[in-house]
């Protein structure tokens, strides 16, 4: 989303969802400086709190969440639209990465990441589909991987529920196209962040 396409909702709800590091920390600086007021969710309190500060309480607050929780995802969603109103644009960024060589087949990990990279998403559209829907629509961006595309070398537990996430999007965007709800896969390449 460019900078200028944000200003034009100048003053709207925006929730990012895996906000503390890499992509969700930046997009959440930039686009707290375009004039969004910015809900940052993450599992590290410390570190959402950091970034809040470092950006201006004013435009961007802290609530921590684990998106592997469907109870407190709900919670959360709820608690944002008491405290800033109605979510105009979610962005499902949260995500967890870790390689497994063949040799080293782990189905523990394949379990860990699904709940984190599948789950999430499952958790958080459950949460506020419904929410836009009776708002009248919004725009939901889910942010999947070039690993979702094409499975990677090494990433078996990472690219499933990458593949499973995008295939997710692509089910419910035309139904949630008829409650106004525009629905987006992000599939980004290699970033340079902690994953």
């Amino acid at each position: 989303m460019k900078a200028t396409e944000a200003q034009t909702h100048q003053r709207g709800v925006l929730w990012v969802v895996g906000a503390s590091s890499g992509i969700g920390r930046c997009l959440v600086q930039q686009l707290a400086a375009a004039g969004w007021r910015v809900a940052a969710s993450a599992r590290s309190e410390e570190r959402l709190d950091q970034l809040a500060a470092s950006a201006g309480q004013a435009s961007v607050r802290s609530y921590p969440l684990d998106v592997t929780d469907s109870a407190a995802v709900a919670a959360t969603v709820a608690r944002i639209e008491q405290e800033w109103g109605p979510v105009e644009v979610a962005v499902l960024n949260a995500g967890d990465y870790e390689p497994m060589p063949i040799e080293q087949y782990d189905t523990a990990l394949f379990a860990r990441l699904n709940a984190v990279n599948y789950m999430g998403p499952v958790n958080v559209l459950g949460a506020i589909l419904p929410l836009m829907r009776d708002a009248g629509g919004g725009e939901i961006l889910l942010n999947a991987s070039a690993a979702g595309l094409r499975g990677l070398p090494r990433s078996a537990p990472y690219s499933a529920p990458k593949a499973a996430t995008i295939h997710l999007a692509e089910a419910l965007k035309p139904e949630a196209k008829q409650w106004g709800i525009r629905l987006r896969v992000i599939n980004p390449g290699f970033v340079r962040s902690r994953l």
